[in-house]
């Protein structure tokens, strides 16, 4: 296939980065996973793209990975490990959103979330659940096997990838029916989703495939990108400049890709409320 992007910067010297974050008039957001189980994950801010960077957040978080932004309430929105977590974006001080107690079974895992329009989506991979919280109240949405990274498509339908092995997979959930969208090799270990809605295409990481899987709403692959990703975990994206930021945990970096110009048509229908990984 053709050379659809350009690798624009590499940060690196992270501590095991699991998520990546783009939000408009606040910057680049990354998390830092750290050892597993230690009092040691951070929240970094990746301030321009010459690579500069400082720690927002340092206490507070175990293991944080999957990141959304809260629009409404200006927070951002971490998962780690059994417990929701917000950090404010000026100062990062950090709270506890929802803790185990707070969902209808104590949770494993939890790796992927999504803020929409209110409402916050979370993945627990270990539980193998699909979780919503909507005014408040958790319950669950659907299940299916390693659920990971989460995206809102233009019709409202979910994206859910699955971390599945060696054929990875995203499902498409949408007025309770849920369907695999994609299974593709080059998918292998499916991990971060994000939508483009101005031009309507997914975007998907394969972890262990080491490969970025561009898909039309078809469930069309239109084209993939490898360049010098290993295992790309979170990921996030600036529509306006169609830059991809992708959190790699193996070579402990981020790495800014920047899509050619032409790759897509801007679509222009109406587009839903915004939020930090679907597109705005």
């Amino acid at each position: 296939m053709n050379v659809i992007a350009v690798l624009l910067l590499a940060v690196s010297m992270l501590s095991n980065p699991n998520g990546a974050l783009f939000v408009d008039d606040y910057g680049i957001f990354v998390a830092e996973t750290g050892k597993l189980g230690a009092m040691d994950g951070k929240i970094l801010v990746v301030e321009n793209l010459m690579g500069d960077k400082h720690v927002l957040a340092s206490t507070g978080l175990i293991d944080p990975k999957g990141m959304t932004f809260d629009y409404w309430n200006k927070m951002i929105i971490v998962t780690d490990g059994d417990s929701l977590k917000a950090v404010d974006p000026e100062n990062g001080k950090v709270t506890v959103l929802y803790g185990p107690e707070d969902f209808p079974v104590e949770p494993k895992y939890l790796n992927g979330v999504l803020w929409n329009d209110g409402k916050i989506y979370v993945t627990d991979t270990e539980l193998n659940k699909v979780f919503k919280i909507e005014n408040g109240k958790i319950e669950e949405l659907v299940s299916l096997k390693k659920p990971s990274g989460l995206a809102i498509g233009n019709d409202g339908e979910l994206y859910i990838a699955s971390f599945a092995d060696p054929q990875g997979q995203i499902y498409r959930y949408k007025d309770g029916q849920l369907r695999i969208f994609v299974k593709e090799a080059d998918l292998n270990g499916t991990y971060g989703l994000y939508f483009d809605k101005r031009r309507g295409f997914l975007i998907a990481s394969g972890y262990w495939s080491g490969k970025l899987v561009f898909v039309e709403p078809s469930g069309r692959i239109i084209n993939k990108l490898s360049g010098k990703l290993r295992h790309p975990a979170g990921i996030s994206y600036d529509p306006a400049n169609m830059y991809i930021f992708i959190a790699d945990a193996d070579r402990n970096s981020l790495f800014v890709y920047k899509l050619r110009d032409d790759f897509r048509n801007v679509n222009t229908r109406n587009e839903p409320g915004a939020c930090s990984v679907c597109g705005k």
